[in-house]
Parts: C-alpha cells; sequence; structure tokens
C-alpha cells in the first residue's frame, strides 16, 4: 500500500508499481488523498481498479478479512471525522 503525494504520484503509479509486479506483488493499492479514492492494482492491468465500496484483503484463507471503507477512512485520515470507521 502507498499513500500517494504530489511528488510520488508518478512513480507510484509507473516505476514502483511494475517493480513489484515484476516481484510477484499480487497487489498493490494506491491511496490518492487528494482525490480521495483507492486504487488496486494487479499483475498485468493496465488501469488500476478504482474501488468505490468496501476494500477486502486476505492474506491467507485462515484469517478474517481486513475491511476497508474508503469513505470513512478518508474523513478519519483528512480530520473530518475523529470517529473510526468500522469493518
Amino acid at each position: 500500500m502507498e499513500v500517494l503525494s504530489s511528488s510520488t504520484a508518478r512513480a507510484g503509479r509507473g516505476r514502483r508499481r511494475l517493480i513489484y509486479e515484476d516481484r510477484g506483488v499480487p497487489e498493490y493499492w494506491i491511496l490518492d488523498l487528494d482525490a480521495r479514492q483507492v486504487e488496486r492494482w494487479q499483475p498485468d492491468d493496465s488501469r488500476g481498479e478504482v474501488i468505490t465500496g468496501a476494500l477486502e484483503w486476505r492474506p491467507l484463507p485462515e484469517l478474517e478479512p481486513l475491511r476497508i471503507g474508503p469513505p470513512a477512512f478518508f474523513d478519519v485520515v483528512l480530520g473530518l471525522s475523529n470517529k473510526a470507521p468500522t469493518r
């Protein structure tokens, strides 16, 4: 997961994404605070998937998944709410 800034956006979506893909990273998430969106990149994607609903990640089948609701998450991160997002 990478949080973009104006100085890292180009490298994050370009060079770093390709490095992670080359190393076999199955998913690469980009958090774009300015656009208030999450992109999920998987190997061979020509464009990242913009996540509009809950983002879910389960590294192992026997583990509970990590779930993030992007709107509530961004509200907390950007200081628009002090209430932690619920699962």
